[in-house]
């Protein structure tokens, strides 16, 4: 299930034992606690960092973990990476560090994917309370 509230920032920093990947212009920190899967995203999401958001959003999936992402950093994000988050969006859950990117809520405008977000993307429009 999906929950509609998502705090400011992960609510735990990364461990020291946290995995951190890069590819280009983009890096990916994935990390578990506390029954949860935290993963922060940065830079372009494209082509070059899916095959590791696939392989992380597949393993929370498979421990029945909630799936918590932090996009804040993310400058551009592919179709193909928001295909990856909407089947992430199923069970066991997935929710939004805030502020989410421009480049993300406009992707989800133009793709008419905004309602499968709504309740995870409600208010996070600058000026929203």
């Amino acid at each position: 299930m999906s929950s509609p509230a998502a705090p400011s920032t992960p609510s735990t920093p990364p461990p020291e034992d946290a995995v951190v990947e890069r590819f280009a212009e983009s890096g990916a920190t994935h990390w578990n606690h506390d029954g949860t899967t935290t993963l922060v995203l940065e830079g372009t999401l494209d082509r070059r960092i899916e095959d590791c958001i696939g392989a992380v959003t597949r393993s929370a999936r498979h421990a029945q973990l909630p799936l918590v992402v932090d996009l804040s950093a993310v400058a551009h994000v592919t179709v193909d990476i928001l295909a990856l988050l909407l089947d992430a969006h199923a069970d066991p859950g997935l929710t939004f560090v805030r502020p989410l990117p421009p480049s993300f809520l406009a992707l989800l405008e133009m793709t008419g994917t905004s309602t499968a977000f709504a309740p995870l993307t409600a208010d996070a429009r600058p000026g929203s309370r």
